[in-house]
Order: structure tokens, then C-alpha cells, then sequence
């Protein structure tokens, strides 16, 4: 009797019923004969669950320069990305396999958690100063909310994350804000 894991032997299909798997059995040594009386036998002799091909990302924009699949630790080219940005590979990868999918977003915007600024209600708004990345900000750029009684905060406006990319944000990776103004005497 010969056991076998379907999924450890190239070219058998665990998903096919077993009478549609390609079995074949050789002697390492042909001249001591061939195997007769082969019963095959399976735990799943209707074929098993299927290993699934697709795999869903994200809803946002993804930069294609940038996406890379490796199937455990191997790139890969052996799949298409839907316009779902799902990937969805020509043949399933194995069982247990590592499947790895980096890539930036399109849009710069969605690479950050954006949180308000907080600056204190002392603060002279004439004074306020915002630099992101380095680069002054324009009154464009962010709104000034009053928030509580001791604070308003700073947002950013989408002006920030334009396609022209004004404070090289897709550029650098990151964006870094400094917010500097005067206080009110008390």
C-alpha cells in the first residue's frame, strides 16, 4: 500500500474527483516488473474543497508600479489584478503557502491617518504658521475649528494631497507637520 498527500505530488489535484486524477505508479526500477492489482483509494474520493485563487485587497487606488506578489518568499507573475484590485492567480497556490502582496496606494491621501492638530485657544490666528514637509502651508491648505473651551484644531484640506503633489508627500513617504503661532497675553 502506497499513502500519498495529494498536495505534496506536482500535478494532482485534490479538488478533482479521484477518478479524474492523473495517478500513475513506477518501480524505481522498471526491470523488477510493474505494479498490478491498483485500487485507489481517497479521503475525499469526490475531490475536496477548492484552494482559492482571488484574493481581495482593498477599495482604494493602488499604484501598479508598485505591487509586488510573492508566493512564499518568491516573486510571482503567475496572476492578473482585477479592477476590484483583486489578485487572482492563473493556478492556486499550494496549501499552507505564504502569500505576500505589498503596494502603495495611488492617491497620497490614502497612505495617512489623518488626525487634527490641536493648538491652544490663546492663540493668535494672524501668527498661525503650518509647514508640512518643510513647505509653508497656504490658507488652502487647512481650516481652524473651534473645538472645546482650552483648544481648536488644525485640518488639513484635500488642496494638501493634490495630484501635483505640493509638499512631496508621495515622494518622501511620510508627512511631517510643524504648526508654530503666538499666544494671547493673559
Amino acid at each position: 500500500m502506497i499513502d500519498y498527500v495529494s498536495e505534496d505530488q506536482p500535478g494532482l489535484d485534490p479538488s478533482l474527483p479521484i477518478a479524474k486524477r492523473k495517478i500513475s505508479i513506477q518501480l524505481k526500477n522498471p526491470a523488477l516488473g510493474e505494479p498490478i492489482n491498483i485500487a485507489l483509494k481517497s479521503n475525499f474520493a469526490d475531490g475536496g474543497k477548492e484552494y482559492p485563487k482571488v484574493f481581495k485587497l482593498t477599495e482604494k487606488a493602488i499604484d501598479l508600479t508598485t505591487l509586488v506578489v510573492k508566493i512564499n518568499g518568491q516573486a510571482t507573475d503567475d496572476y492578473k489584478l482585477s479592477k476590484e484590485n483583486a489578485v487572482i492567480f492563473k493556478s492556486a497556490p499550494r496549501a499552507k503557502s505564504k502569500i505576500v502582496v505589498t503596494y502603495e496606494y495611488a492617491n497620497a491621501k490614502d497612505s495617512i491617518h489623518l488626525a487634527p492638530v490641536k493648538i491652544s485657544k490663546m492663540a493668535i490666528l494672524q501668527t498661525l504658521k503650518i509647514y508640512l514637509n518643510g513647505v509653508r502651508a497656504e490658507a488652502k491648505h487647512f481650516t481652524v475649528t473651534a473645538v472645546e473651551e482650552s483648544y481648536s484644531a488644525v485640518n488639513l484640506t484635500d488642496e494638501v494631497f493634490a495630484d501635483k503633489d505640493p509638499f512631496n508627500i508621495q515622494f518622501l513617504k511620510k508627512l511631517n507637520v510643524k504648526v508654530e503661532y503666538s499666544v494671547k497675553a493673559k
